[in-house]
Formats: structure tokens, sequence, C-alpha cells
């Protein structure tokens, strides 16, 4: 299995480990627990479908889920494990981590990542948290900048994209 592959088995590993034992304790919030649960269906059957070619709804569904989120937060503050659950506040975690969008494409064969704080280090940092170098992840996003339903990153856009350091992939196995 290609390494490329791993982090996202990985993301959805950790989020489903999390759901098996949710429900022992009552949440406070059980409606907007199943709420967010559904989000995060969404947020990863589009990212399924994005494996296999089909990234016509992945901007759609982390556009609605960003805003709600944002209202979620405005109204109850962060979901916690006592408000929604492990599995609900698990799933506020992903959508919070796929609300950023990570990036942007900056012609339709390469997606870069917005400024990052000391890029010579993002390698180890994502090391420490098992997750590929930032090249790596970089490529999973070659098929859908290609996609006719991906925007192309704006000069006008407020955040910089930067380009991914060569030599942080030399150093790794």
């Amino acid at each position: 299995m290609k390494r490329a592959h791993l982090g996202q088995l990985l993301m959805t590993a950790v989020f489903y480990a999390g759901s098996a034992g949710a429900c022992a304790a009552d949440p406070t919030h059980a409606a907007l627990r199943e709420e967010l649960v559904k989000m995060a269906a969404s947020d990863q059957e589009v990212r399924h479908l994005a494996n296999k070619g089909d990234f016509s709804r992945w901007a759609a569904v982390d556009g609605a889920n960003q805003a709600r989120l944002k209202q979620i937060v405005a109204q109850f503050g962060w979901p916690t494990i006592a408000m929604v659950g492990q599995d609900g506040a698990n799933a506020a975690w992903l959508i919070a981590q796929h609300a950023d969008r990570q990036g942007s494409c900056v012609s339709r064969t390469e997606w870069q990542p917005f400024e990052v704080e000391d890029i010579a280090g993002v390698d180890e940092r994502r090391r420490a948290l098992g997750l590929p170098p930032l090249a790596e992840y970089a490529k999973l996003f070659k098929e859908a900048c290609a996609s006719p339903y991906t925007a192309l990153h704006d000069a006008s856009h407020p955040k910089r994209t930067v380009a991914i350091p060569q030599a942080a992939t030399a150093d790794r196995p």
C-alpha cells in the first residue's frame, strides 16, 4: 500500500476507533453529536470518491461543513466529549482539520501548501505525528488539481502558497 494512503487510513482508523465507545456515556447534546458524526461521514465519503477520481462534491461538502462547524462553535463553544461524546468530538476535529483546505492548486499539475512556519522543519514535525513528508502528501492532490471542479489559486487570495522544499524528502526512507 502506498504511504500516501496510510495517512488517510490512519485518520479514518483514529476516527472510527474513537467512535467505538462513544455512546458509553450519554452526551449532553445528543442531536449535535449525531449531526457532527453525519458531517464527518460526508467528509470521508467525498475523500473516498476523490480516490476514485470524482472530485465534484469535495469543495461543496468541506465548505458546508466548515460553515456549520463555525455556527456550532459560535452557539455552543467547541464540541467537547461531555457534550457530543468521543465520536462527536473526533468528528468536529476532523471537520476542522479539513476546513482550512491545507493549501491550494497553483496549476493543473501542482498543489502547494499555504505559508508554513519553518517550512524546512515541516517534515520532521509531520514524521513525529506519523504523517508522510509534505511532498508525498502533495502528490495526493495531483488528480484534484487536474479536475475541472477544482479552482486554481488566485493571486489575490489572502493566503500565499509556498513551494515544498525538495531536500525535505531526501531523508525519508
